[in-house]
């Protein structure tokens, strides 16, 4: 636990009126209200933004729940990890306030159909090319998350970069009022990014995970010593894809709030942002190579 964060039992909620009826008095009491939104099975990347919102703001809301609009594959929503006590043990200790906790029902009443969402390049590569529909069901979820909590500040990791950008601009056009902070992406002692798939790993398929943090840190170096950008992406692509037990999906230069590529010419940052499958778990990294 960070210095000055207190341990609280956090108050659970199911409904979106219970939800509403706490908010409400928080504010009236004077606090101001930080939202970390996850789908559960929670780690120290989670807990490093509970910890920033329980210091920047009064009091922090976590939800969990595990959005079956942004999968595109069934077998992975019905994969994905489920770890509730251990999950609230972990708010506890991170210092978070709230925990909303809503059903399907709650959040979606009997219609899962969510609108398509264009944001230009945003939401049609990389993320979007390999999970048709995914950003549709992000920007639909986070929607109804920030109008049902209404946060004055939202905490998102990093290592979802794509995901953070999309979140921003939609932000921007419907909850200007919520303030989106993008937070470090956190890394394991042995330089895997943290991630709730990671438990699905065996321990070989881990070791042979461990390339993709390499191939990003070697991709970085390339480039410091002055390698054409688009040689040294495709280098290291191939690189990657000779590595066995690695299926690679995309490794790509973009920058880091448009996703613009590097032959646009927009101003940095920029990060190599890449997307693999290892041992049948998908895995997601990225690391900033041009400031």
């Amino acid at each position: 636990m960070s210095q000055g964060i207190q341990a609280i039992t956090p108050v659970l909620l199911r409904g979106a009126k219970e939800l509403r009826e706490w908010v409400d008095n928080e504010r009236i009491l004077g606090h101001q209200i930080g939202f970390v939104p996850t789908m559960g099975a929670l780690h120290a990347g989670h807990a490093s933004l509970m910890q920033l919102a329980a210091q920047d703001v009064g009091r922090v809301v976590v939800s969990i729940f595990v959005n079956p609009t942004q999968f595109n594959n069934e077998s992975d929503y019905s994969g994905y990890p489920l770890t509730p006590d251990a999950d609230l043990e972990l708010v506890e200790a991170a210092g978070g306030h709230a925990v909303f906790m809503p059903s399907v029902e709650e959040m979606y009443a009997d219609d899962l159909t969510v609108k398509p969402v264009d944001m230009g390049a945003l939401t049609r590569g990389w993320e979007a090319v390999d999970r048709p529909g995914h950003f549709d069901g992000v920007v639909a979820i986070v929607d109804l998350l920030f109008a049902a909590v209404r946060p004055d500040r939202a905490y998102f990791g990093e290592k979802d970069l794509q995901q953070l950008a999309v979140v921003r601009t939609m932000a921007a056009e419907r909850h200007p009022e919520v303030e989106v902070v993008g937070c470090p992406l956190i890394r394991d002692v042995d330089g895997l990014a943290l991630s709730s798939r990671n438990v699905r790993l065996t321990a070989d398929t881990r070791r042979i995970a461990l390339a993709l943090p390499a191939a990003l840190h070697r991709l970085k170096d390339l480039l410091a010593r002055g390698l054409f950008p688009p040689d040294a992406v495709v280098m290291v692509r191939e690189e990657l894809m000779a590595v066995e037990g690695v299926e690679l999906a995309y490794l790509d230069l973009v920058q880091r709030d448009t996703f613009a590529s590097w032959m646009s010419g927009a101003t940095g940052p920029y990060f190599a942002v890449l997307a693999a499958t290892v041992g049948g778990v998908r895995l997601l990294d990225n690391l900033e190579v041009i400031s």
